[in-house]
């Protein structure tokens, strides 16, 4: 359901695995490409994939939303989506 270009810029646990690594905000490695609910789980944990969790999430992804779209002086480079920690880099291959 994701086109192969996009999918190539997504990084994935393990580098071929399902789950996409995710930043602090549910931001994937594609930057403005938001990953909630099951996709969320090896990130985040049990918690994110139920309804008890929309609250916390949709507050993370707006405020990471929130701070991709503020104004920044054009001297100063949009910040690339960080993995959460405990994530391991991979190549996306």
């Amino acid at each position: 359901m994701i086109h192969p270009s996009l999918r190539a810029e997504i990084e994935t646990e393990g580098g071929g695995g399902a789950a996409p690594v995710l930043s602090h905000g549910f931001e994937s490695t594609a930057g403005g490409l938001y990953f909630v609910g099951l996709t969320s789980l090896h990130a985040f944990g049990p918690l994110f994939r139920f309804v008890a969790g929309c609250g916390a999430a949709a507050r993370r992804v707006s405020s990471a939303v929130a701070r991709r779209a503020a104004p920044r002086p054009s001297f100063l480079p949009r910040p690339s989506p960080r993995p959460i920690l405990g994530s391991s880099p991979s190549s996306g291959q």
